[in-house]
């Protein structure tokens, strides 16, 4: 069984590439250019040999006439899934740790500034002798 490790569908827009490709009658080096991508990315993914960045993956699909979360895999694989907890549990810790730092130092920086005015005279101020 094959491990899914994508959230979105490149295989799917591929074929989507090709159909148009084919149905309109047009090169990938004219749908590259109508697309406003390069013409060896746009190639690539019709055989499945790299991905689009996200830009580029906007364009293909606003030249196909739909949008990018039309090719979102509908159930995320779990590994996503397991990642998403694993980032929100990290996040409501994190946000705690950082709390708890933010209240030390606001402590450490109040003592500072009363030893200073403790133990920091005034200037004594003096007369310009002329």
């Amino acid at each position: 069984m094959a491990v899914e490790t994508t959230i979105f569908d490149y295989a799917r827009l591929a074929a989507d590439v090709r159909a148009a490709r084919d149905e309109r009658g047009l090169q990938l080096k004219q749908i590259a250019a109508e697309a406003g991508i390069d013409r060896t990315k746009l190639t690539n993914l019709t055989k499945h040999e790299s991905r689009l960045s996200i830009d580029n993956l906007f364009l293909v699909c606003d030249w196909l006439g739909t949008t990018v979360d039309s090719y979102r895999v509908a159930t995320p694989p779990a590994w996503v899934v397991e990642r998403r907890k694993r980032a929100l549990e990290l996040a409501a810790s994190e946000a705690e740790d950082r709390a708890a730092m933010d209240r030390r130092v606001a402590a450490n920086i109040r003592g500072a500034e009363k030893w200073l005015r403790d133990n920091t005279a005034a200037p004594k101020r003096t007369r310009a002798h002329g």
